[in-house]
């Protein structure tokens, strides 16, 4: 079985490519616009894999001590969306697959102007073939909706939990998503990220 982890974050300001994809900025952000909760790290407090805590280390986030936003089923495992502080105590978020780690995107600078952050990954028995895909984020407290446009045509609203957190799972090539769009309470679209480069067989 074949199976990816790529993280993929949205610029506001800048279109940049990460999964074979651009993010288009389609309206500015609002000056009021925050990576704030009312807690210290977001999440609900979880033991984590070591690929985690090195990737914690190189990144110089603290390590042991992580939340968890929201988890969702990713082929034969799950695709879990971490929450930790740097030494500057600013947020970082990271995920976890399989026991592999991304990289660690922490919520300073430039990648404040960011509306969401998520990481997406896909997967099928064979390295030519993709049977699901996995998309799992968290949003910035100006975002109202997170939608997904699917393969088939549809479009597809995720809810955001507690942590304004999000998440879908695809178990069909028809269900994969093709683009995320993040949209303010007015209905403005914040971003729009293509997602074409998920269900792509690898290759090479």
């Amino acid at each position: 079985m074949r199976a990816r982890l790529v993280k993929a974050t949205l610029p506001a300001l800048a279109a940049c490519v990460l999964v074979a994809g651009i993010a288009r900025a389609t309206s500015g952000s609002p000056p009021n616009a925050t990576w704030t909760w009312r807690a210290n790290i977001p999440g609900q407090p979880v033991s984590v894999p070591q690929a985690i805590n090195l990737m914690a280390a190189r990144f110089g986030v603290q390590t042991d001590v992580f939340d968890q936003l929201i988890s969702v089923p990713a082929g034969d495992g799950l695709l879990k969306i971490l929450a930790g502080r740097d030494a500057a105590d600013d947020v970082c978020i990271s995920s976890t697959f399989r026991g592999d780690a991304s990289s660690f995107h922490c919520l300073v600078g430039q990648a404040l102007s960011d509306p969401v952050v998520f990481f997406a990954n896909d997967g099928g028995a064979r390295a030519d073939t993709v049977d699901w895909a996995s998309v799992a984020g968290v949003a910035r407290n100006d975002v109202a909706r997170v939608q997904l446009d699917l393969a088939n045509g549809a479009q597809h609203d995720l809810a955001l939990n507690g942590w304004r957190a999000f998440a879908y799972s695809a178990s069909s090539r028809a269900e994969i998503p093709v683009a995320l769009r993040a949209f303010r309470a007015d209905g403005r679209e914040l971003v729009e990220f293509d997602l074409r480069g998920l269900g792509s067989p690898l290759s090479g």
